[in-house]
């Protein structure tokens, strides 16, 4: 159909460009994919403390959850060392985060949880959306799977390959499990040398549930989940 105006040129080359924009990002979501499973970025591996990543991350995610009229709980030990691609773990946790707040209904409580039990930390991320049914867990990682409740959100279905990615380039793995109501989706990774223990932080942002659900952010730059 070609443009009869200048308003209707505009639109059609606005068009064009988000279409542009998002197949780069696919693109990139691939090749970034690609370059973790062949382990190219193990040689940028080092001591890194995801405490006060996961606190960072939580202020800044805290934000988009309220503009969705929702609450962001988070619960982390000040210190939880790693050896691993800060980058890379952030982009993880980045992408679990987006999703729950993509999928979770207004009013919605998100909670963000580190551990460690013994040799392994565990970092959970926890909505109270619609959940993976149990039968498509297992293909929930695959790129480009999107599932039943997914299928009329935006993204591309790359976002959780990426976090399986990095799981395993960490030697961990990635978990999807119900949350009663929600999902539940936990990285486990192997923690450097125990540690004395460290006092744990909670914060919790309130959000007034009559906030509208804002369209998915572009707060970092990461792959579509799911």
């Amino acid at each position: 159909m070609h443009a009869r105006t200048d308003g209707e040129l505009r639109a059609a080359v606005e068009r064009a460009v988000s279409d542009l924009d998002g197949v780069t990002a696919v693109f990139q979501a691939l090749m970034r994919i690609a370059e973790i499973e062949v382990g190219a970025r193990r040689s940028a591996f080092a001591e890194v403390d995801i405490g006060p990543m996961l606190a960072d991350l939580a202020e800044l995610y805290g934000a988009v959850a309220e503009e969705h009229g929702l609450s962001l709980i988070l619960d982390v030990p000040d210190t939880l060392p790693i050896l691993g691609d800060r980058d890379l773990l952030q982009q993880a946790v980045a992408n679990l985060l987006d999703n729950a707040i993509k999928f979770s209904p207004d009013g919605g409580q998100i909670r963000l949880l580190g551990r460690r039990d013994g040799r392994i930390v565990h970092i959970s991320v926890a909505d109270q959306g619609p959940g993976i049914p149990e039968a498509d867990r297992p293909r929930a990682t695959e790129r480009f799977f999107r599932g039943e409740a997914a299928r009329h959100t935006p993204g591309s279905g790359l976002g959780l390959a990426l976090v399986q990615a990095v799981a395993v380039l960490h030697e961990g793995a990635l978990q999807l499990e119900d949350a009663h109501p929600g999902l539940l989706a936990k990285l486990s990774l192997t923690a450097m040398a125990q540690a004395a223990s460290a006092p744990r932080v909670s914060a919790q942002m309130n959000i007034a549930s009559s906030a509208p659900h804002a369209a998915e952010s572009g707060t970092m730059a990461h792959a579509d989940p799911r």
